[in-house]
């Protein structure tokens, strides 16, 4: 058995790294690290949902995607 980060033993990837997080969201990895310290105040009007493992900082891409969705403007 192959552990790793494979596509033969993570068919569908849920958690994305802060890096590809900033990518998919087209923001800057330290627009990421300045949502987290700063919460919901300041100019970045609120961050996407993170998890933490250990010291590790992940995003489900669904909550992301719901974030997204959450922040659409008319």
């Amino acid at each position: 058995m192959r552990l790793g980060n494979s596509p033969e033993t993570l068919p569908c990837k849920k958690l994305l790294s802060e890096k590809e997080a900033a990518e998919y969201l087209g923001v800057s990895r330290q627009y990421l690290r300045k949502s987290r310290v700063n919460g919901d105040r300041g100019e970045h009007g609120g961050m996407p949902p993170y998890v933490r493992i250990g010291r590790l900082i992940r995003y489900n891409i669904d909550a992301v995607d719901a974030w997204i969705n959450g922040h659409a403007r008319t």
